[in-house]
């Protein structure tokens, strides 16, 4: 007899993780205090600094962002072929995600 707790449902635990993964990539987003506070901290920075100071402030930590076709296609085909679904060729060679 199926243990009720690992029976099938709609989505695998595996799906579950890779819409965690997914959400974790998202731009963070900020409630109305935190948006006014953050705009008050930048003002400071600003008007305390020079220019070039206050950019370098801004700037420090950042990194530059990678993200190219190929890396997008792969991603897409490793969870297409780790899925049960019936769709196939989502992405042909002629699909192009603007970044």
């Amino acid at each position: 007899m199926e243990n009720p707790s690992s029976s099938s449902s709609s989505s695998s635990p595996a799906e579950h993780g890779e819409m965690h993964l997914g959400i974790e990539n998202e731009p963070k987003a900020l409630f109305d205090k935190e948006m006014k506070l953050a705009r008050e901290a930048a003002l400071e920075v600003i008007n305390n600094n020079s220019q070039e100071q206050a950019l370098k402030i801004f700037l420090q930590g950042l990194e530059p962002v990678e993200t190219s076709v190929r890396s997008i296609r792969e991603e897409v085909l490793i969870s297409e072929s780790e899925s049960d679904s019936d769709d196939e060729d989502l992405i042909d060679e002629h699909d192009y995600v603007v970044v």
